[in-house]
């Protein structure tokens, strides 16, 4: 998922190479998650600064786009701990963490989980163990995470010793381990990550805070790159995947 030049929503299907729009006009996001199926949820944030939701599938119907209030200044986080429920977090006009969520038959009001955040939430859910780790990058450049399982969160923001340049991206391995791998860009435009091994460098250059996505144990890292087209590695170097991205 990605947002255009047109400023609307497209997404691309494994390796097509071809972007199908989903419309709307967007200043944050696009967040997509899955609880399971072909369903896709998709999230952005507004000119209004509100968020939307959009639900479909790729080669099939999508709905049109669902207002869900909030005045947000990030991309938003998308999670589902469970089929049916929906978790959605955002950087507010205050800076710190909103979370909004679909119980299943209603969308709960806007709560705050502070902070002062100076990028967009990351995060990721374990499957094997049905807990998730948020993530931003705090006033004074540190990343902090805590924990947030089913029932709201599980710790309190806690401070890690990485200096990010960009929001964090998250992934979990689905191998019956609680281990979480954080990617993000340095200064140089270089993209770390940090995983349970140590930390390692994966050289290029990107524009913007980069995707995550494990499967397995094996790690695929999304951005745009410097052409404004979108970039992936997935172990074996950088491969341009086209596109042209805002």
């Amino acid at each position: 998922m990605v947002r255009g030049t047109d400023r609307s929503a497209y997404y691309t299907v494994a390796d097509s190479g071809t972007f199908v729009s989903l419309g709307g006009k967007l200043t944050q996001g696009p967040a997509a998650v899955s609880w399971g199926g072909d369903r896709t949820d998709v999230f952005v944030v507004g000119d209004d600064r509100a968020l939307y939701h959009k639900a479909g599938g790729p080669g099939g119907f999508w709905a049109g786009w669902e207002y869900l209030g909030g005045s947000l200044t990030s991309s938003p986080l998308a999670l589902s701990f469970s089929t049916g429920t929906l978790e959605v977090f955002a950087r507010g006009t205050d800076c710190a963490l909103w979370w909004k969520r679909w119980t299943g038959s209603a969308w709960t009001g806007w709560t705050s989980l502070g902070g002062v955040l100076a990028s967009a939430p990351g995060g990721a859910l374990d499957p094997d163990s049905g807990r998730a780790v948020l993530g931003v990058r705090g006033s004074n450049g540190a990343l902090y995470e805590r924990i947030m399982t089913a029932g709201g969160p599980a710790t309190a923001w806690t401070q890690r010793a990485d200096v990010p340049w960009s929001s964090p991206a998250y992934a979990a391995a689905a191998d019956g381990r609680e281990a979480f791998t954080v990617v993000y860009l340095l200064r140089d435009g270089a993209v770390r990550v940090r995983d349970s091994a140590g930390t390692r460098l994966l050289n290029g250059y990107l524009i913007g805070g980069p995707g995550a996505l494990m499967s397995g144990r094996a790690l695929t890292v999304a951005g745009r790159g410097l052409d404004d087209a979108l970039w992936r590695h997935n172990g074996s170097g950088w491969q341009r995947v086209g596109g042209l991205l805002r």
